[in-house]
């Protein structure tokens, strides 16, 4: 690869979060996401580059003072674009309320707003929502930063977004030498012309179908070539048991709803309503669970 130098390693879909995800069963969660953001800030490290964070760096915009001050202490130097995860509403003008709005206060993070230059590489940052646009002639490698659910081959599930397909998405960013994508959390590579997109993968499995996934890292060299490095998972612990009590759950929930008394003329909200029912009525702590979650967004 000739006289090739480390850029970069890049990563999307981080989802770190004070709540454990369902499938997963370590008895301190914070505690393996510490180990997680160390992990990476070692790879960092040895490699001695930053990380680039391509959006959902957090699994929420609302998370405690806790878990945010362990990503300023514990992550490698980085650079970050936001996902519809990261901010309330999906709304830019509400990031300054969101705990990825204090991440990137600190001297750890490094949000992207204008095409930044790492060792020749041009990065040129896109964060979610925003459109793609056509990169101009150059003779340094162009990097794309793209936070929206990317796919190809065949569609992962009916409906999802046409404009997602890789050949499309090309057709969006033209002129790019590598895109790299976050928000679809399962990782694999597209070479579309002369542009690979690298579709990143969450870097921790959060979900029961991601039992039997291996996460990844990106490693961008100065010459455009780009190598996996796999995230070390033999530690983890995660399973599909929970799925077993969902069909009940889902038949609590919809009973649960049955009983709210919805009526237009109400001079209270639907929140206090379901706060009201939930606290006069027999219901589960999972489905008053699922039900706060809901209300907060």
């Amino acid at each position: 690869m000739g006289n090739r130098e480390p850029v970069a390693i890049v990563t999307s879909d981080l989802h770190f979060s004070d709540k454990m995800p369902r499938c997963r069963q370590e008895k301190d969660w914070l505690g393996y996401q510490a180990g997680v953001m160390d992990w990476l800030k070692d790879t960092c490290d040895e490699h001695g580059v930053p990380a680039i964070l391509v959006g959902d760096i957090f699994d929420r915009h609302k998370h405690s003072n806790e878990l945010v001050n362990l990503l300023i202490d514990r992550m490698p130097e980085c650079y970050t674009t936001f996902g519809n995860h990261d901010i309330s509403g999906h709304c830019e003008e509400l990031k300054h309320k969101s705990a990825y709005g204090t991440f990137i206060r600190s001297k750890t993070a490094r949000e992207m707003n204008e095409i930044h230059i790492l060792r020749g590489v041009r990065i040129h940052p896109f964060h979610f929502g925003q459109e793609g646009s056509t990169c101009g002639n150059s003779k340094r490698v162009n990097v794309a930063l793209v936070h929206e659910f990317v796919w190809h081959n065949s569609e992962p599930f009916p409906g999802c977004p046409p404009k997602g397909e890789v050949n499309e998405l090309v057709s969006r960013f033209k002129g790019y030498d590598i895109i790299f994508a976050g928000d679809h959390h399962e990782f694999f590579t597209a070479q579309v012309g002369d542009t690979l997109v690298v579709n990143c993968g969450s870097l921790m499995r959060i979900s029961s179908s991601q039992c039997s996934y291996k996460p990844v890292v990106h490693l961008l060299y100065t010459d455009g070539s780009v190598e996996q490095i796999e995230v070390p998972t033999d530690d983890d612990k995660i399973s599909r048991e929970h799925l077993d009590t969902k069909k009940d759950i889902d038949n609590k929930i919809e009973s649960f709803v049955s009983t709210l008394i919805i009526d237009d003329k109400d001079e209270i909200s639907f929140e206090e309503r379901v706060n009201q029912t939930m606290l006069s009525s027999e219901v589960s702590e999972n489905v008053k669970e699922i039900m706060r979650e809901a209300m907060d967004g």
